[in-house]
């Protein structure tokens, strides 16, 4: 589930950089990294127009405080991520990558799963 964005740079200035994302692993909500690769610019626009109503002043998990300039939003919208691994030390995800939104999906069905290799 989508927990946050951090601001865009340079050609992304006008929409994001990366999506924060952070799923249900063993009855906790985790934040499991951030994807900023995957999306079309179009999906970025209607993205951020989603995301805009949702901004909250504190994170849904306390981790997230460390990103610098990080927006935080109500975990209310789900979204598909490809990722290679779960890293051992942190707990993130490695090489992730943007899917698509999941309107079919509920945030409390977010389950952290690993990769099929």
């Amino acid at each position: 589930m989508i927990l946050g964005f951090t601001p865009g740079k340079g050609g992304r200035g006008a929409t994001f950089g990366a999506l924060l994302v952070g799923a249900w692993d063993g009855g906790e909500l985790r934040w499991v990294g951030q994807v900023g690769s995957g999306f079309t610019e179009k999906t970025l626009e209607r993205l951020l127009q989603d995301l805009r109503p949702l901004v909250r002043t504190d994170p849904a998990v306390e981790e997230l405080r460390e990103v610098k300039g990080a927006v935080f939003v109500e975990p209310t919208l789900v979204c598909e991520v490809e990722y290679l691994e779960i890293t051992k030390s942190e707990h993130k995800m490695r090489a992730p990558s943007f899917k698509g939104i999941r309107p079919d999906t509920m945030p409390d069905e977010c389950v952290l799963e690993v990769p099929a290799r």
